[in-house]
């Protein structure tokens, strides 16, 4: 099949399961001589394809358009997507797999239900294939390739201007910290325990800003030095400057702790609710996860998978030692 030169991706909904495609997008670019890679995705959502450095165009389609017969009269004036040939629903529903149809895509494949199997030409069955997300999405990726899936997928490079390498080494050793303001109610007294505790230790910081916190902002701006680096205006092409020279990032965010798992970065994250951070299996770098109840660490999954009961203090310890500070 390397004579496809356009796929189209039917997005899934939440930001980690997004991040757990870039695997299988990376293989497909790769595999298929760099072929046009479109997503689709709902309109007004937040999203992740970004930081993925193999997508050709982003479509969005109106929430109430997306529906079994909302989404023909949606491409046929959306003339972008002509010419797919191969069409891959990492969402799911009826919907998503009419796009294949309505497309017209040679290749239509995703896990198949009772109600989408006739609608695709390649389908797989979800409850056999590995727990891992990125290997579940490798898997319908290669009824495409047909090829071997490899076991690990490389970290693609970063892109860094010589000027920006200069500008970067001054900040020296720092630590990339991600908080999603949603989470500082729950998260705060840990954030400032490792802030406090971390004095040799410098922070580049910046919010992902899910919701309005002006506590957050307010606590940030306070903190500002030589030694806290707060990103006032994020941007993924800056978010991505500062992840790629720092020793690892720390996150509560699963937008950026599946990231830096992608771009085989040491990483951290924080959780109350692991549904939200699913390990990613084809990744250099595991994450390790330390796990809140009550505003306190309580335990630490390291890389291996390996759950240790922990205390805050520990937690510092902790860090230190994943990041060798």
């Amino acid at each position: 099949m390397n004579d496809i030169q356009k796929i189209a991706i039917r997005a899934p909904k939440t930001l980690s399961e997004q991040v757990a495609t870039f695997a299988a997008i990376k293989f497909l670019y790769e595999s298929l001589d760099a072929p046009m890679i479109d997503i689709i995705l709902i309109k007004d959502k937040p999203h992740a394809y970004n930081y993925c450095p193999y997508i050709d165009s982003l479509h969005f389609i109106e929430e109430d358009k997306d529906t079994v017969l909302g989404v023909f009269p949606w491409i046929h004036n959306n003339s972008n997507l002509f010419g797919v040939k191969a069409f891959i629903d990492y969402h799911g529903g009826a919907a998503a797999a009419t796009m294949g149809i309505a497309l017209k895509a040679a290749i239509r494949i995703a896990f198949a239900t009772t109600m989408t199997k006739p609608m695709l030409t390649h389908g797989l069955n979800k409850e056999e294939q590995s727990t891992f997300l990125d290997q579940q999405f490798l898997a319908l990726a290669n009824l495409v390739v047909e090829s071997e899936v490899p076991l690990k997928i490389k970290a693609p490079a970063i892109e860094v201007s010589e000027k920006e390498s200069v500008q970067l080494a001054a900040l020296e050793n720092y630590i990339f910290v991600a908080i999603r303001a949603s989470e500082w109610s729950r998260h705060e007294k840990i954030w400032k325990y490792w802030f406090d505790e971390l004095t040799s230790t410098n922070f580049v910081v910046v919010i992902e800003a899910d919701i309005e916190c002006e506590a957050l902002k307010k606590e940030l701006a306070d903190r500002k030095g030589p030694q806290f680096f707060v990103i006032e205006n994020s941007h993924y092409k800056t978010d991505m400057l500062f992840m790629s020279a720092a020793v690892g990032v720390v996150s509560d965010s699963s937008l950026y702790a599946n990231i830096a798992q992608f771009y085989g970065m040491k990483s951290v994250i924080l959780a109350f609710d692991l549904a939200d951070y699913p390990s990613l299996a084809t990744v250099e770098h595991r994450a390790e996860i330390f796990i809140e109840r009550d505003e306190i660490i309580t335990k630490w999954i390291n890389k291996s998978g390996e759950s240790i009961v922990t205390d805050m203090q520990s937690s510092v310890d902790g860090l230190n030692k994943i990041f060798s500070l």
